[in-house]
């Protein structure tokens, strides 16, 4: 953006400043009505510094005008020509030598010249007077596991240099899958897509308890071991009744929710009481896509799945045999796919299925494959 000339009216009242852009690109429509639209924001600002830099005691109001005349030139060498031109013909016009003192009007028209055309050709002072970041955007990154959300915006802030950056929705470290991240102004968007619906896939593993209702907490003892499984078609069917559509759920205490401004699991990792209340969410999709019996270790959470046996039929149930090692039980496992409202947490879907079950359950497996429109 140059600025080509800098006309005051007589009275000072009005100073009418008239810029181009060099570059065919510069002259279309859209991008002049942005450039236009920038200055004119900029208004304020750009006549506060021009008075404070300059020097000037009455500071006249800045009017920005496309140049036209530069038009298809495209070169700084043909503007100053122009403006040289203009100078030599207002020169003839002013006194005699011997009288030439400068005119208060062309000192102005000078000074504002040289001030206005520095300042905007300078990026850090277009910078502070549009306050708009140098890069705004969305990133749909696909979190690996064993990393924190807020790991990924560190990483995204350290590779932009940018402290501008959040994310739409925490996944759990043992969770991968989409995890939206912006940057810049379009940070602003992030409250508008968290409020959208989810796509999980996730596995659900059955006559097991845990801290966290994940495979990433303690397991919880559980009693006496079950050997009658459900059929496949039972679950579903519990799954029509009594976890689709509108549902009250109970979060895991070691949840992100705050607690009278503490995180709950930063309170449950004290030894602290914990109790979150129910909240609706809803669940438009919670379908089984295959559902698998077999035995896990006793002692630890999260390990594979041995001598998983597919059911042949849905409506086929399992009764399990002696466990081939002394520290290993049965267990049913499911996965599934899940859509859901904001706010749903999965693994507590998975705790209250095995709750309404008797067999308790957690999850093994999460994945986030898309959020609203990205996936």
């Amino acid at each position: 953006m140059t600025i080509t000339e800098v006309r005051v009216t007589n009275d000072l009242q009005i100073a009418k400043v008239y810029w181009t852009q060099l570059g065919r690109e510069g002259h279309e429509q859209g991008e002049r009505r942005r450039a236009q639209q920038a200055l004119n924001q900029a208004k304020g600002r750009l006549r506060s510094l021009v008075g404070t830099k300059a020097g000037l005691r009455l500071t006249p109001q800045l009017e920005f005008v496309f140049d036209e005349v530069p038009g298809e030139a495209h070169e700084i060498e043909d503007i100053l020509a122009i403006a040289r031109k203009r100078d030599e013909e207002l020169a003839k016009l002013v006194k005699p030598p011997s009288m030439r003192a400068k005119p208060i009007r062309t000192s102005i028209r000078k000074r504002m010249t040289t001030m206005i055309s520095t300042m905007m050709t300078s990026k850090s002072k277009i910078g502070m007077m549009t306050k708009k970041p140098e890069h705004s955007g969305l990133l749909v990154i696909d979190k690996p596991q064993g990393v924190t959300s807020h790991d990924v915006v560190a990483a995204v802030r350290g590779a932009l240099h940018m402290k501008r950056v959040g994310h739409a929705g925490t996944l759990d470290p043992m969770a991968t899958g989409v995890l939206v991240v912006g940057f810049g102004n379009a940070t602003r968007l992030l409250n508008y897509i968290v409020d959208h619906n989810k796509t999980y896939e996730a596995t659900i593993r059955l006559g097991q308890r845990t801290t966290t209702d994940d495979a990433e907490g303690e397991l919880l003892p559980a009693g006496e071991r079950a050997v009658n499984f459900p059929s496949r078609q039972a679950v579903e069917q519990l799954i029509t009744e009594r976890f689709t559509g509108r549902i009250e759920q109970v979060p895991n205490v070691y949840s992100a929710i705050k607690v009278n401004g503490q995180r709950a699991y930063d309170l449950a990792r004290e030894g602290k009481d914990v109790e979150l209340k129910a909240r609706p969410v809803t669940i438009e999709e919670f379908n089984v896509r295959q559902a698998r019996y077999g035995y896990t270790h006793s002692d630890r959470a999260g390990t594979e799945l041995a001598g998983a046996v597919v059911a042949e039929r849905a409506e086929d149930g399992w009764i399990a045999d002696t466990a081939p090692h002394e520290d290993m039980q049965p267990v049913m496992e499911l996965d599934v796919t899940v859509t859901c409202s904001a706010g749903t947490y999965i693994r507590a879907l998975a705790r209250d299925l095995g709750e309404e079950l008797g067999l308790g359950g957690h999850l093994t497996m999460l994945r986030r494959t898309r959020v609203a429109d990205s996936q």
